[in-house]
């Protein structure tokens, strides 16, 4: 856990100078945090790292989507814990701002259906300033 959110403050607006962290295996590790039911404090520090890489260049949020982020994105978007679908949402937002074939996949995958369900459904206690689609 404490190597997790470590990373994230590392490098929070600075991914690019972090080569490390760009490869698949890295990103392999954290999307498998996302499957942590029991351990949400893996979890949040894993979504806000991977948040914060889709934020790069195109290419940086396309290896992330070959890496299955999608996938991974149906373990935390039901989740129990407010938080970790707020942060659900927010991820999927930073993915949603990237260029059109990324979000084709994501359309084609269903995501954004997702989002529109959650806008809806005011129980969930999302709001629209939550997503920030472009």
């Amino acid at each position: 856990m404490e190597l997790c959110w470590a990373l994230y403050y590392l490098i929070d607006d600075e991914f690019d100078n972090i080569p490390d962290l760009q490869n698949m295996d890295m990103i392999y590790i954290l999307l498998e945090n996302f499957k942590n039911k029991e351990n949400i404090a893996v979890v949040a520090p894993s979504m806000r790292i991977i948040g914060n890489m889709l934020t790069g260049s195109d290419s940086q949020q396309s290896m992330i989507l070959e890496c299955d982020l999608i996938i991974a994105l149906a373990h935390v978007i039901e989740h129990t814990d407010f938080q970790i679908r707020k942060d659900a949402v927010w991820l999927s937002s930073n993915l949603l701002a990237g260029p059109p074939e990324n979000i084709d996949r994501c359309i084609d995958a269903g995501l954004v259906s997702w989002l529109l369900e959650i806008l809806i459904d005011n129980s969930t206690g999302i709001k629209d300033n939550d997503i920030s689609v472009q």
